[in-house]
Parts: structure tokens; C-alpha cells; sequence
């Protein structure tokens, strides 16, 4: 029995929070994103990782990863830029205060403090 479904175009899968294929990781200039951006490496993530400096880098995109990793303090500018790349997974590993409702209006699901 599959328990996760395909990876539909559009809205939130669970497989692309837990199983991607593809990264992008907001933030890997800071220590934090430094240290996710280690973690990937050993832990032999074998999919795409795109670093990205700061929030506003995700236009530039080429194609939506599968699951964004918040290294940077995220905000709705950000999952509103995630949102309409198509990536609508997340993984904050910073302070997250105020993003209920931003989350919330934009279908991008996180999973964080």
C-alpha cells in the first residue's frame, strides 16, 4: 500500500516534503544553512541542492524544487515567491514568528518551530 501519493503539479504532495528530489536551500551563506548544506552532503542527498543568498534569489530558479529549506528569517515575500515558482513544501530551520497566516494564504506547508 503507498502511502504517499505522486507528486502533483500545483499544490502540496507530502512525498516533495519528505522524499525530494530536488532542494533549495534559502540562506546557505549563514551558519545555519552552512551547516544543512553539510548535512545534505554527508547524509548523501543525491537529488539537486540550489543555494540561494537571500530570499529574493528564487525567481531565478530554473525550475521548482521539490522542497525549500528556510536557513534565512523567512516571511511572506518568500512564500509568496515559493508559491508561485510551485514549491509549495518547506522546512524552516530559523525563527518563524508571524508565519501562520502567510503560510496560510499561500498553500506552502512548513514544518518547524
Amino acid at each position: 500500500m503507498q502511502l504517499l501519493r505522486d507528486k502533483p503539479a500545483g499544490r502540496f504532495s507530502p512525498a516533495r516534503l519528505f522524499r525530494p528530489e530536488s532542494v533549495a536551500l534559502v540562506g546557505a551563506g549563514s551558519g545555519v544553512g552552512s551547516q544543512v548544506l553539510a548535512n545534505l552532503k554527508a547524509g548523501g542527498f543525491k537529488g539537486d541542492v540550489a543555494t540561494l543568498g537571500a530570499p529574493g534569489d528564487v525567481g531565478s530558479l530554473a525550475t521548482a524544487p521539490d522542497l525549500a529549506i528556510l536557513a534565512a528569517p523567512p516571511s511572506a515575500e518568500l512564500l509568496n515567491a515559493l508559491a508561485g515558482k510551485g514549491t509549495f513544501a518547506g522546512v524552516v530551520v530559523s525563527d518563524a514568528e508571524g508565519l501562520l497566516e502567510a503560510a496560510r494564504g499561500t498553500g506552502v506547508r512548513l514544518l518547524g518551530p
